[in-house]
């Protein structure tokens, strides 16, 4: 984990809530990611990690502090447009939301294949192939390519979507409370799945969630925000063994354990 993906300096966004209150929703983060790890980001609603994770790709922009991506400087606005269609290439956001997020009129095959459509980068025939590749990498096939998203459940819809990301091999992937919706038991499935992907396909990921145990399990290293701030960063073990700050502490305290998954 010697080459840095991600780098973020004292980055903060604030929201204007009117009559002078002003909600600091990313209060001077600093952090960094390395390829191959997945860095898991955790804290209760409200601190501020979705926020983060938005500004990254660029949903969120209007802020001070830096964020640079393969070196690049994308916090700025002409190096961010200059470097738009790259970023798009190689940097991939999968939501909580799939009701929202994939599309309900249209089929499973055009929902994945669209980041290739809009980039432009293969022939119809290799979309296909490529669709196909990537419905197997998550653990489903061919049978869903004419189907729709209401028809399937939960954590079939949250396949998809990572399928979705998976078609441009993205270099990096912010996964924004991708288990939150879903039962104990479909959650592990989607963590091993993460498993799986990193260790198959060498992903590098920011995986945000709110359940401190289940990204035990997935995560290199963790960091841990409340109210904006990153108020620890370690890995994995040391944050969960041997936490140093309270609200830490009182995260893991609040939190089931979860002694076993198994495997997907």
């Amino acid at each position: 984990m010697d080459k840095k993906i991600l780098e973020i300096k004292n980055l903060k966004r604030n929201f204007n809530l009117g009559k002078d209150k002003i909600i600091k929703a990313v209060d001077d983060v600093s952090l960094d990611i390395y390829e191959g790890e997945i860095f898991g980001l955790v804290g209760e609603s409200g601190s501020g990690k979705s926020t983060l994770g938005k500004s990254i790709i660029g949903i969120n922009r209007d802020g001070d502090g830096v964020i640079r991506y393969l070196g690049k400087e994308i916090s700025n606005k002409k190096i961010f447009r200059k470097e738009k269609k790259n970023i798009g290439q190689t940097m991939q956001i999968i939501f909580q939301d799939t009701t929202s997020s994939l599309n309900s009129r249209m089929k499973i095959k055009d929902i994945i294949a669209e980041p290739l459509v809009i980039q432009r980068k293969l022939s119809k025939l290799d979309i296909k192939y490529k669709v196909i590749e990537v419905l197997y990498k998550v653990g489903l096939d061919e049978s869903y390519l004419e189907s729709y998203p209401y028809e399937y459940s939960g954590g079939q819809r949250q396949r998809i979507s990572i399928a979705r990301a998976l078609t441009m091999n993205p270099k990096f992937i912010i996964a924004d409370e991708p288990i939150a919706s879903l039962d104990v038991s479909m959650q592990a499935q989607i963590v091993n799945l993460f498993k799986k992907l990193k260790k198959e396909e060498k992903l590098t990921c920011l995986f945000i969630a709110h359940d401190l145990s289940m990204v035990r399990y997935i995560s290199d290293r963790i960091g841990v925000m409340s109210k904006g701030k990153l108020v620890e960063v370690g890995k994995t073990e040391d944050i969960y063994n041997n936490p140093k700050e309270e609200y830490t502490k009182l995260l893991i305290n609040s939190i089931p354990k979860i002694n076993k998954i198994n495997r997907a």
